[in-house]
């Protein structure tokens, strides 16, 4: 419902944004594995690697939702590269987050910091699912049927 409404605004197509999505989800992937290398390699510095990727992250996907919200002109190559560059971002730090955590949990063994971090992300997601149903659709019941 969301989605539609989003996408409808925007005049981006159903399949144009699914493209968007599988080529921001293979990049992720791809990421994973680059970023956790940088954070092996660079074993001093993996906060800043963590916080430098974070912020990159938030400032493409802000570019992206300005495009898309039309505050800022619309290039479609560039929503390419803001929503792939930022989903690589965020997501690409999750290896340095995980050894984040069993560095903070030293006591505690890896196995049970890590699967309490993913719980959490769970939990997030699902209250994020749920407080997405509360949105109310914009469109009339006789138009939802056509």
């Amino acid at each position: 419902m969301v989605l539609v409404a989003v996408l409808q605004k925007s005049e981006i197509s159903e399949t144009t944004a699914g493209y968007i999505g599988f080529a921001a989800l293979l990049s992720s992937v791809v990421a994973n594995f680059l970023i956790g290398g940088l954070g092996a390699v660079f074993p001093s510095r993996k906060k800043l690697l963590v916080v430098s990727f974070i912020g990159l992250g938030t400032v493409c996907l802000a570019v992206f939702v300005g495009e898309i919200e039309f505050w800022l002109p619309r290039n479609m190559p560039l929503v390419w590269v803001m929503v792939v560059l930022g989903v690589m971002s965020l997501t690409g730090c999750a290896p340095l987050l995980f050894d984040q955590s069993a560095e903070a949990s030293l006591s505690v063994s890896e196995e049970l910091s890590s699967t309490v971090m993913v719980m959490g992300v769970q939990v997030t997601s699902m209250v994020f699912t749920g407080i997405i149903q509360l949105i109310p659709d914009d469109q009339k019941p006789e138009q939802a049927e056509e």
